[in-house]
């Protein structure tokens, strides 16, 4: 809604991981806010990808749409989307000229851009697009899927004492979103039959298709093979006390400089997502990036469940539910929630030696260190011995307790992860701003 009220909107790129939902969400917006839409799927139209590989004049191809959608494409009138984008990626750099020489034309491009760093000779229309990307469900989404709207409103607004009686339900809900995820089929399925094991089979389903695009997508059979041993990796690397990233832990030759495109592959699609490590809490934290250093998370805390083939009874019933596997499912879960809701880079801290450590910090116009806990064992040596130096500094910790307002650490519950990220998200506009 924000993209079409811009007057200065630009040819919309959708991305995001396959099974986010972002085909229903342009189709939808599409029916409910203009009067027609011209959809093109490049899975079923092969005429699309053979127009823009013989031609890139934007005027031509519009009159190709209209022949391929039987719609007559009016300015203001008619959104077009262009879905699976990624099977006519030449697409991608007629978006430039769509800008530039038809600048009224709402157009909507989605797929997972799955290989476009591998396509040589296809540029990134750079400064000629605007960009959003999809992410899972969050927690917040979860609760409305499963008909907890009023649930979902308490701990949005982020108010304390309106949650905090419900402290017990949330949690229990919080264990089933550590179960099932945030892929819409698989909440749909589950708020429908509320059955663990069908929601399983759903993620199964969705971890083989992305298996079989590695292949699909990959030309190089070593490239496919590489990317599909960081893939394969990923639990075990999550699930170490030192969540460090470690090459050699996939097979003892293993080197960054050989997986480096293969991670940057899976970062392309949606599928993972780096956390870089910092070598100083100072601002501006980019400035301390050590790109070398980083921790790999998949996208979305039930995927990692199925590939770790987690039983529902461990997680729903365990009472070792945010501790087990040293905190993995709580660390993704964490990441997954503040992805959706603050646009801006995240990091985590580390000396040199490994033996202090911060699981993420922001820069919202100060340094903000986060402690993720799982279980009620919350102590934060790290990050106390951090805000001790830094006394104007607050520090957060995200954990199973309830909210609390401390005088140098706040307390915040799992299931506030969004509420907080967001309020994260504002703070640093507000700085930004001022």
């Amino acid at each position: 809604m924000s993209w079409k009220a811009n007057p200065d909107r630009k040819p919309l790129i959708l991305g995001g991981a396959r099974q986010v939902g972002k085909t229903w969400i342009a189709t939808e917006f599409g029916k409910n806010e203009y009067e027609d839409m011209a959809y093109v799927n490049c899975l079923e139209e092969s005429s699309l990808k053979e127009l823009v590989s013989l031609d890139s004049n934007p005027h031509r191809i519009l009159q190709g749409l209209k022949a391929i959608t039987g719609k007559d494409i009016g300015p203001g009138k008619t959104l077009v989307f262009i879905d699976e984008v990624q099977e006519a990626i030449r697409m991608l750099p007629v978006l430039k000229s769509f800008h530039e020489r038809i600048p009224d034309l709402d157009i909507i491009v989605a797929g997972s851009l799955l290989g476009v760093a591998l396509h040589e000779g296809v540029s990134y229309p750079v400064g000629k697009v605007d960009e959003l990307i999809m992410y899972p469900m969050d927690f917040e989404e979860f609760l409305w899927g499963l008909g907890e709207e009023n649930l979902a409103e308490m701990i949005k607004d982020y108010d304390s004492d309106l949650y905090n009686p419900f402290h017990d339900k949330l949690i229990d809900y919080l264990k089933n979103y550590f179960y099932v995820g945030g892929m819409p089929e698989v909440v749909y399925n589950f708020s429908a039959k509320r059955s663990y094991s069908s929601a399983r089979a759903i993620q199964q389903a969705i971890l083989n298709g992305y298996t079989k695009d590695f292949s699909k997508h990959i030309t190089s059979p070593e490239m496919t093979l590489r990317i599909s041993l960081v893939w394969k990796a990923l639990p075990s690397q999550i699930a170490k006390e030192n969540k460090k990233f470690i090459f050699s832990a996939m097979k003892p030759s293993a080197r960054s400089r050989d997986y480096e495109t293969a991670i940057e592959w899976l970062e392309s699609a949606g599928l993972a997502k780096r956390v870089f490590r910092v070598k100083d809490l100072q601002r501006p934290l980019e400035f301390y990036n050590d790109e070398g250093s980083f921790k790999l998370f998949p996208l979305d805390c039930g995927l990692l469940g199925a590939m770790m083939d987690v039983s529902a009874r461990d997680i729903i019933l365990g009472e070792g539910t945010f501790t087990e596997y040293k905190g993995a499912f709580t660390e993704t879960y964490v990441i997954q929630q503040l992805l959706s809701n603050y646009p801006h880079k995240i990091y985590y801290y580390s000396n040199e030696n490994s033996t202090a450590e911060i699981d993420f910090c922001l820069d919202s116009g100060n340094i903000v260190p986060i402690e993720v806990k799982g279980g009620r064992n919350i102590t934060a040596k790290s990050m106390v011995k951090f805000l001790k130096q830094s006394p104007k500094t607050k520090g957060f910790r995200i954990s199973e307790n309830r909210h609390h307002q401390g005088d140098m650490i706040d307390d915040i519950p799992l299931y506030c992860a969004c509420a907080f990220a967001r309020k994260m998200s504002d703070d640093k506009l507000l700085n930004n701003s001022l």
